[in-house]
């Protein structure tokens, strides 16, 4: 058996064993048709789905880069996605209902929620001009409310940016969650280049502090609408300087209350950084005043 063979054998026992125990939904590959494209990096291709059986839309993640992890982090894997599945309710937080197994390929797949809003990034582009601050807030509260959720539980998102922040009805729903998000490679790093925490850059470790250094820049782009680097290019220069402290420029308008959030969030000390609970109640404290004025 080649070596390909042997880490799908290697990654069907792990699902195969979870999925009889219980803890995390199956569905038949045939459930799912009229299979669209709609985004790649990396090993990992997303497809929008139509779900016969329930009537809707669904995303299908395919999860072939789990064929790289070895032994130990494979099980942690599994037991991330266990504890997916127990706490995917979250209102703010893309659905994961269970995998599904394409018979051909042998490819496992995650089956997700389908948000009919886009990503963040595209809604900013088409609605910026019509935000007022309290959707703004409410944007950041949001975000903020689905990371307290995913770190209460113990998950780290490792790859948060505006495509994967969702919109769904109006509302913001933190997308695909997944234990292999991450920017060790070098190709996904540099795609998302400015969400990326200085010490995650330097030691490539992941923690709730450097989820909330990405909410930071999230939070830059819904305030002003703009790129938090402009034209400058992704690539090794940006890395250093960012590493050196360099950070997004911000506007002579913007209110200070909100700049000095984004600063402590921005902050090269993870310590520093404000936890995604206190950042939560704050944005509601905030936007109850806006709507009152």
């Amino acid at each position: 058996m080649d070596l390909l063979n042997l880490k799908k054998e290697k990654i069907s026992f792990w699902f195969e064993t979870t999925i009889r125990e219980g803890h995390i939904n199956y569905f038949e590959s045939n459930e799912f048709t009229c299979l669209e494209k709609i985004d790649e990096g990396g090993f990992d291709v997303v497809y929008k789905s139509e779900w016969e059986d329930l009537g809707k839309e669904a995303v299908l993640k395919c999860l072939k880069s789990a064929e790289n992890l070895d032994g130990i982090a494979l099980k942690t894997f599994i037991k991330e996605l266990k504890i997916l599945q127990q706490t995917s309710f979250h209102s703010n937080i893309i659905r994961f209902y269970g995998i599904t197994k394409e018979p051909s390929s042998r490819d496992y797949y995650m089956v997700l929620q389908y948000a009919n809003n886009g990503n963040l990034h595209e809604y900013l582009e088409h609605n910026f001009s019509s935000l007022e601050c309290v959707d703004k807030l409410r944007m950041a509260r949001e975000i903020t409310a689905g990371l307290e959720f995913l770190h209460m539980n113990n998950l780290i998102h490792k790859n948060l940016n505006a495509k994967k922040i969702l919109i769904h009805e109006g509302q913001i729903k933190i997308s695909a969650y997944s234990p292999l998000n991450s920017t060790d490679n070098n190709y996904e790093k540099y795609r998302v280049l400015p969400y990326v925490a200085p010490e995650v850059l330097h030691t490539k470790t992941h923690t709730c502090e450097a989820d909330i250094y990405s909410f930071s820049i999230l939070f830059y782009e819904i305030m002003f609408g703009i790129s938090p680097y402009g034209n400058i290019p992704y690539d090794i220069d940006l890395e250093n300087r960012i590493c050196n402290g360099l950070r997004p420029e911000i506007p002579k308008q913007a209110q200070k209350t909100f700049t000095q959030l984004m600063i402590q969030c921005w902050d090269v000390e993870p310590s520093q950084r404000l936890a995604a609970v206190k950042l939560k109640n704050i944005f509601e404290r905030k936007g109850i005043n806006n709507r009152s004025q």
